[in-house]
């Protein structure tokens, strides 16, 4: 048998182990030996056989993959496994995202706290509670539904493993892309054990790391972690002393910590149970506005310093995390039965640093915009100056499974069970202080519409204010997977799985206009003028929205009541709230709230419920063969689905409705794979390859669309809201290739080729460049976060010494490449109508040097901001850019043990030697191309000390 399930105690799954030398091994290498001379054509001067005794061999890698223990040589698909020293080695360390540095095809972006994960190509650019993420997250096996707070899951862990291509069989919701699975080390019986590692670096960077492992007695054993990581802003602004002095985004303060128990009620039944709890703060990750410095010329890694930037106040990040596991086994004679439990609580809240509207990286010529903002010379009464996009998610998931699961090793290996998921939903958006207030001179016309000596003002940032409030998420499925041995080389599996969910969205939206007499308006504390008014100083923090006493406005309820609602406190400099607090509703001041879901009025309501269900199936066939040399041959053909959703619901400017739903993605894959372990000269390498092809059918796409928002003094005004819909199908064609081999002097080389076409096929998206929202195809376009060429090196070598009380170095370089690849389906190009109607499609690059005046007045051209367009021009076409050149990302790390044990290492870490910068996310259309950036170089030095 190719597999068996997990041993009770003697081995924890995941642990690496080597072949013994002894009668076994010899004959297995004997066999690889064959392999290699009759299936694999080897030159001949690879055949040649070694003295038993000198046999070389690599280390087994041990995954769980597929739900049961096993040769990570031995799984029929394309997995990577990474242990926790692999994580240090590699300058991964204990940040998430920088995952992606070692796994070809794999793509993290970080956007306000959430995390958004491609693999090959395959993935969501959103995951809020109605767009599910499309690659699957577990934390020791159990679903995580909101990719946050995953960072602080690194530390103490035993391994991290990712399975590329669909899951849905054995993993269940939305593994469309593949899964992450982040193991932790459990409780062993050995011995009192534990380590302390203490590290500092550059942005005054501190680590540190305690655990501590305790067998209570034979049955029952114990272990405790913590961890604290901190460091300073990854930014600086370009304001300098003028914009303030505050902290600039991407400072991290997180403290986390776990406990384990492990208990053996009986030598065949086995209890895991774990908690979690992490606190992260954080000065936020927002995005940068880019399109001004694109259509300067000036990409990203044209930038002397892109995390160079104007910020004009402080953000915050705020994340509590705490997870509860519970994992039960028993082993009957002919079978066994597992339950995995889980709870999971998430809050996050979030208020990105300010900024000016379209004034994000300093490039070269910004200064005098820079400058022209810092001095207040904007003609317009606003409350810009402390615009602040603010967010919240809060979110509690349970998740119950009940497998059972073949034991033994007969020729049939089964599994099957029962998925039970629940969430309730709750979400907040906002860009508060995005408001505008005007005098009766200022209005359309000429004259108030609310009458004379009035001053209005509104609050309506980014459409207003969003919320859900008690969203729901339903999920059942019932899933069974089998390999059966035909004969002693040859297997066939089959899996199915079959998911009932059902989403229930509550959502709301208010839009806030305040209509002041101007004698009460101006007489106030002080105030003399519109721009006197302050709201979203330093300590502003609106409700959450599962802490709000109203859920809608109702008949006979004060809306400047339902506002007061939405305010937890108000900033230290704040006077809009006390101005509020002194108005007299209906003498003083009016407060008008209407809804962006129906600019008419008509609604009746600011709230919305939808729902959507959905069942669907997912299922695999596959079929493995061991060649005479012990090496395996497969095929597999699988599915995968990613849930369907709702939108809130929208209209267009000319009065089309936006779909509300849309339906699940569905992934159909074909891969046929080769997995080598070979032997050349006195040198063992494996070699693994897989080719295949991805089936995407109501491919989803996520854009952001002008809607009307009609404002007194505007009401032909528009927003952008996020529209989620199924735009296209698409295919992908892969070759991935992975060697591994070890050389001379401890030397081990590890290259992972992966080659990606990618393209859409019956395309209709809706290209929010344009402000008609036109729909355009796309066809032939590669899909977003795609590169067709990617490379991962890794060169890494163990130097024994043996000398004094240093008893070994090691180093090791990884090396990320990815050739180009676009931001958006758009590919770089722009889409307008020709005379005819037709489509016209344009290459960006092809219009830069081109004066606006003589472009093709059908070609999109972006809603510029009037400030700074008067200041340092306007932009052209450049500013849609959505491509990422090629690039290469390099890691160090080295360290020392000591100690005849190796009780005691050191290590120096470099992420990022060469400080590429590159765009790992964009948000782009009209007016705004908003990029996301990963982090600078970041070094440092760690020790760690061991005791048992």
């Amino acid at each position: 048998m190719r597999a068996k399930t997990p041993d009770r105690r003697p081995r924890q799954p995941g642990q690496i182990t080597a072949f013994q030398p002894n009668a076994l091994r010899a004959a297995v290498h004997r066999a690889l030996l064959v392999s290699a001379a009759t299936s694999l054509a080897v030159p001949a001067w690879a055949q040649e056989a070694v003295d038993e005794a000198d046999d070389p061999f690599m280390e087994e890698v041990i995954v769980t993959v597929e739900r049961r223990e096993q040769n990570l040589q031995d799984v029929a698909a394309t997995v990577q496994s990474f242990s926790n020293d692999d994580l240090l080695k590699l300058g991964l360390n204990s940040d998430f995202s920088n995952l992606q540095y070692a796994v070809p095809g794999l793509q993290i972006a970080k956007q306000e706290g959430k995390l958004e994960v491609y693999l090959r190509g395959i993935g969501s650019a959103d995951s809020d509670f109605s767009s599910d993420p499309s690659v699957a997250i577990h934390y020791n096996g159990v679903y995580l539904p909101r990719p946050r707070g995953i960072g602080p899951l690194f530390f103490d862990s035993e391994r991290v493993e990712i399975n590329k291509g669909p899951q849905g069989t054995l993993r269940g919701r939305n593994a469309t892309g593949g899964t992450i699975n982040i193991i932790s080390r459990k409780p062993d019986f050995d011995a009192f054990s534990g380590h302390i590692q203490g590290g500092v670096g550059n942005f005054d960077g501190r680590e540190f790391e305690a655990v501590l492992n305790i067998p209570i007695n034979e049955s029952i054993a114990a272990r405790a972690s913590v961890w604290s990581k901190f460091h300073s802003g990854l930014y600086t602004n370009a304001f300098g002393a003028s914009g303030g002095d505050f902290r600039t985004p991407s400072e991290q303060d997180d403290l986390a910590y776990r406990v384990s128990l492990r208990w053996f009620p009986t030598e065949d039944t086995v209890v895991d149970f774990q908690y979690f709890n992490a606190d992260v703060k954080s000065t936020g990750d927002p995005g940068a506005f880019g399109g001004r410095s694109l259509a300067r010329g000036f990409d990203v890694d044209d930038l002397d310093d892109p995390w160079d930037q104007y910020f004009r106040t402080e953000g915050n990040f705020e994340q509590d995390v705490e997870t509860a596991l519970l994992q039960v086994s028993h082993e009957f004679p002919w079978f066994g039965v597992e339950y995995n439990g889980s709870v999971n609580n998430l809050t996050a809240y979030n208020s990105n640093a300010s900024r000016e509207f379209q004034l994000g990286f300093n490039f070269p010529g910004s200064e005098a915009e820079g400058d022209f903002i810092a001095s207040g010379a904007s003609p317009f009464a606003n409350l810009l100056v402390n615009d602040t996009f603010s967010q919240a998610d809060a979110s509690t998931s349970y998740s119950n499974e009940l497998r059972f699961y073949s034991n033994g090793d007969g020729r049939l290996q089964w599994t099957a069970g029962v998925f039970q998921f629940h969430e309730d939903f709750n979400y907040l958006s906002w860009d508060v202080g995005s408001g505008r207030c005007a005098d009766s001179t200022d209005f359309v016309g000429g004259s108030s519409p609310v009458g004379p000596n009035t001053i209005s003002c509104w609050q309506n940032g980014l459409g207003g204010e969003n919320r859900g409030d008690d969203s729901e998420v339903d999920s059942l499925a019932f899933f069974a997977d089998a390999t059966f041995d035909i004969t002693d080389t040859i297997r066939v599996k089959a899996g199915y799985r079959y998911t009932d969910e059902e989403k229930i969205q509550r959502d709301s939206n208010a839009q806030y206009q305040f209509n002041f007499n101007a004698d009460f308006f101006l007489g106030f504390n002080q105030i003399s003028e519109p721009t006197d008014l302050i709201i979203g100083e330093p300590g502003f923090r609106l409700t959450l929205p599962a802490e709000r006493q109203f859920g809608d406005l109702v008949p006979g309820q004060s809306a400047l009541e339902y506002w007061q609602d939405g305010i937890a406190r108000y900033g230290l400099g704040d006077n809009w709230g006390d101005l509020l607090d002194a108005c007299n509703e209906g003498v003083d001041c009016e407060v008008v709230v209407t809804s962006l879901f129906d600019p008419s009025g008509e609604l009746g309501t600011l709230r919305a419920d939808n729902n959507v269900r959905d069942n669907y199936t997912d299922w695999r066939l596959g079929v493995e063969f061991d060649t005479d040399g012990g090496n395996l041959l497969y095929g597999t053909l699988s599915t995968g689905t990613r849930s369907g959703g709702i939108n809130r619901p929208l209209v267009a400017p000319d009065g089309r409705q936006f779909n509300r739903t849309w339906a699940p993605e569905e992934l159909t894959v074909y891969e046929f794979g080769w997995k080598n372990q070979l032997i050349v000269g006195d040198f063992p390498f494996r070699l693994n390859a897989a080719l295949f092809y991805y089936d995407y059918a109501e491919y989803v796409a996520q854009v952001l669309v002008d809607v009307p928002n009609p404002t007194l003094t505007n009401p032909d005004a528009t927003t952008q809201q996020v529209l989620t819909d199924n735009v296209s199908n698409a295919g992908i064609t892969g070759l991935e290739v992975e060697f591994n081999a070890d050389f001379w002097k401890n030397i081990n080389v590890n290259a992972n080729l992966l080659y990606l076409d990618s393209e859409f096929q019956d395309s209709a998206i809706v290209d929010p460049r344009s402000s008609d929202n036109i729909i355009v195809n796309v066809d032939g376009n590669a899909l977003p976060n795609v590169s067709e060429w990617n490379l991962n090196l890794r060169v890494s070598q163990f130097i024994p010494i043996s000398k004094g009380y240093i008893s070994s170095v090691d180093w090791t370089v990884n090396m990320l490449y990815r050739s180009e690849f676009f931001l958006s389906p758009f590919n770089n190009k722009l889409y307008y109508a020709g005379d005819d109607g037709s489509q016209i499609e344009v290459p960006i690059p092809e219009l830069a040097g081109i004066p606006i005046d003589q472009l093709d007045p059908a070609i999109p051209l972006p809603n510029n901001n009037g400030d700074l367009a008067s200041v340092g021009g306007e932009s052209g076409p450049l500013f849609f850019s959505d491509v990422v050149d090629s690039f290469a990302i390099f890691n160090f790390t080295a360290g020392m043990n000591f100690g005849d044990d190796e009780e005691f290492r050191m290590d120096l870490f470099v992420e990022n030697v060469f400080e590429q910068a590159i765009s790992t996310k964009a948000f782009v259309n009209s007016s705004v191309n908003i990029r996301y950036l990963n982090a600078p170089r970041i070094y440092g030095l760690r020790f760690r000390a061991r005791f048992e």
